[in-house]
């Protein structure tokens, strides 16, 4: 008898009314193949058992098609590292097998194979890797559990209020204004900064910190930049502490995270601000699993940082249920029936526009359940193809389709 999950899931994207779709949540280990008034669904595709499913995806166009990776990319949401014309080089996660450290890895087989920029955690490892060689990694390189694609950060919205909300302004009167006090603002763009310093929204004295690239570099963030959030974020700092001292620290996943709290802890600055996360690194109850960023927050603490986090900024796009079995299955696993006899969740969106599901359950930090998430059009055509690994992996999901329509999956 299977255990009743409770479920998650979450919907990332901007809501315009233009065409309706649909995800529904499949379940295991149904007795009956009953499939009336089931929507029309697509095959799963098979892979490599230790490489993540969008990653394969890739590494098999590199291998037929190179010049067709960098659109792929795109499609799939994976970051490559490659320069515009041979992007062949990826950032990967991988997780080690039970008892493995990165120490007991053989890191200069890893080179060997390619890989380079490596960041070493308890039990994971971030690094680049060439595409072609991502089959050969994993299945040379001993103690190797899975390669993944890196817990991408995801920043969150911003509104510049508190200085009145807090009253702030009364502190800077009596000259409390932040003087002697380090801040590092932690974020993935710093677009705009000149414009800012000239139009003193920021002071010209900030120490600028690239960890998007191994080990932490100085940068001023001149060029290259594409996203403009952190330069946001550190104004409305710089409204509550105008005479603090202030730290940019550039980063893009879950693994130059604890780079930025490894310099913040070495240049004892003792207040950080982080106004964005990641997903499906846990149940959403803040547990500490694979070097997520719930252990980078943790090692802050307890080295005396005071670590500020945007939260609630997706609570409208967030599903919570206990898996129900609807009457309707698909090759004897049962929909989850979200009211009535209802399988389906709605969703609007515009042509073109890109989306991000991710669905996880109470089974961390590994599981050899199976829950499946599907995404159909309004005439009930599936949208995107639900891809799985080995059993150890099936909740390893991600859907993609024209739309595009993205659902981006975490190890259980």
């Amino acid at each position: 008898m299977r255990t009743k999950r409770v479920l998650q899931a979450i919907c990332m994207m901007v809501v315009f009314v233009a065409f309706s779709i649909s995800f529904g949540i499949q379940g295991a280990n149904a007795q009956d193949s009953d499939t009336r008034g089931v929507p029309h669904l697509k095959n799963k595709k098979t892979g490599h058992p230790k490489i993540h499913a969008r990653l394969f995806e890739l590494h098999e166009m590199a291998k037929k098609n190179p010049g067709g990776v960098r659109a792929l990319a795109r499609e799939k949401d994976v970051r490559l590292s490659g320069p515009e014309h041979a992007p062949n080089r990826v950032k990967v996660s991988v997780l080690l097998q039970p008892g493995r450290t990165p120490r007991s890895i053989d890191s200069n087989q890893l080179r060997d194979l390619g890989a380079d920029q490596i960041i070493l955690g308890d039990n994971t490892m971030e690094m680049e890797v060439p595409l072609t060689a991502l089959d050969r990694i994993a299945d040379q390189v001993d103690g190797i559990l899975l390669i993944n694609v890196p817990n991408y950060f995801v920043p969150s919205s911003f509104q510049s209020e508190g200085v009145t909300l807090t009253g702030a302004s009364q502190y800077h009167s009596l000259g409390y204004r932040g003087a002697g006090v380090k801040v590092a603002i932690i974020d993935d763009g710093f677009k705009g900064l000149s414009d800012a310093i000239n139009n003193g929204d920021l002071p010209a004295g900030f120490v600028g910190v690239d960890c998007t690239v191994r080990p932490c570099v100085s940068s001023t963030f001149e060029s290259g930049e594409t996203g403009s959030h952190g330069t946001a974020v550190a104004e409305i700092v710089y409204d509550m502490a105008p005479g603090a001292t202030f730290y940019l620290i550039k980063i893009s996943t879950s693994g130059e995270l604890k780079l930025a709290k490894d310099y913040a802890k070495g240049q004892v600055i003792k207040i950080v601000n982080l106004s964005g996360g990641f997903f499906n690194e846990n149940f959403y109850d803040g547990q500490c699993y694979n070097d997520n960023s719930v252990c980078t927050v943790n090692d802050a603490y307890n080295n005396g940082i005071l670590w500020v986090n945007a939260m609630g900024n997706h609570a409208q796009r967030h599903y919570q249920a206990t898996f129900t079995e609807a009457t309707l299955t698909h090759n004897g696993k049962p929909w989850h029936a979200v009211q009535g006899s209802s399988i389906d969740i709605p969703i609007t969106a515009n042509s073109g526009e890109f989306i991000e599901l991710y669905l996880t359950w109470d089974a961390w930090p590994m599981t050899t359940e199976d829950y499946d998430l599907h995404l159909f059009n309004s005439s009930g055509v599936e949208q995107g193809t639900p891809h799985c690994q080995d059993k150890k992996w099936a909740s390893l999901r991600w859907i993609n389709s024209t739309c595009p329509v993205l659902f981006l999956p975490s190890p259980k």
